[in-house]
């Protein structure tokens, strides 16, 4: 497993090891110093395995910060906090000092069973729990945690554990995915349905417009899906302005920004910010006969 962060990288390696290298600026490679690591083979030599006290499951990397799931289900973050992602309460970065590494607590997100999954924005993560339950915190200026009122969660006492909400989803959705983005969060859900909220704007990544989107915009009131579109989609992927999916025939969809082409759809329309751009949503990505997912 491999993650990459802005000017930093990290690597899950088989036994559960972890090692990052690049821009230290704020701890982000959690050697509990602010030297940055990569640019010579000297520096590369020290990029020992971190101290998270057992194997990792997954990792993620946002701008300036790193999280690891751990074996035990249990989620560790360290690097930049100014935002509240590392969910301790505080705004001062962890793992640029000594010992701080070894004393790192896990994230507190209350009693909900075992975390089935963690996705790592670039100011923001979210925790999806085995009961369906799913949990972000850090930056929230666009509304990317899914919560109201608008404002960070983890930058201050008292802001997580029980105290803090879990995304008011409708009971009848069932999330099997989250991944989180620049601002904007989306999670996969029962029936292949897709909803999405934070920011769009122009990017149209949560799909305002369409009155019965297969992308429904939940913003800070989540509604009941009915499932819409191309085939049910069963695999996301979240870019900073745009959104891609993988569909049960193994086709592939993107909606959002598009001024270089990154939606695949053959030109550089924009799609999702405007009544009726979803409609063309359902046709498949031309890859090709050789396509892996075709």
């Amino acid at each position: 497993d491999l993650c990459l962060g802005n000017g930093h990288s990290c690597a899950l390696m088989a036994g559960g090891e972890v090692h990052c290298w690049g821009v230290n600026s704020r701890g982000q490679l959690g050697y509990d110093d602010r030297v940055s690591r990569g640019a010579t083979p000297e520096t590369m030599a020290t990029s020992v395995a971190l101290d998270l006290g057992q194997p990792a499951v997954s990792i993620g990397c946002g701008a300036l910060f790193t999280c690891a799931l751990l074996a035990d289900a249990s989620l560790k973050c360290w690097g930049d906090s100014a935002q509240g992602q590392l969910g301790q309460g505080r705004e001062f970065p962890l793992g640029d000092d000594p010992g701080e590494m070894a004393a790192l607590p896990a994230v507190d997100l209350g009693v909900h069973g075992r975390i089935q999954q963690m996705s790592v924005g670039s100011r923001h993560v979210c925790a999806l729990f085995e009961d369906h339950t799913l949990k972000c915190f850090g930056q929230d200026s666009f509304g990317a945690l899914g919560l109201a009122p608008l404002g960070d969660r983890g930058d201050a006492p008292g802001e997580m554990g029980a105290n803090l909400p879990a995304v008011p989803l409708n009971e009848a959705i069932e999330v099997s995915q989250v991944v989180a983005g620049d601002g904007t969060t989306c999670v996969l859900a029962n029936g292949g349905a897709v909803l999405c909220w934070g920011q769009s704007g122009r990017y149209g990544t949560v799909g305002l417009e369409r009155p019965d989107p297969v992308i429904r915009f939940a913003g800070l009131e989540h509604s009941p899906m009915d499932y819409v579109g191309p085939p049910p989609l069963i695999a996301l992927s979240l870019s900073r302005h745009h959104v891609c999916a993988q569909s049960a025939t193994r086709t592939m969809h993107c909606w959002g920004w598009n001024e270089d082409g990154q939606l695949g759809t053959g030109d550089q329309r924009t799609l999702g910010r405007g009544q009726g751009d979803l409609a063309d949503l359902g046709t498949a990505i031309p890859l090709g006969r050789g396509c892996g997912l075709c």
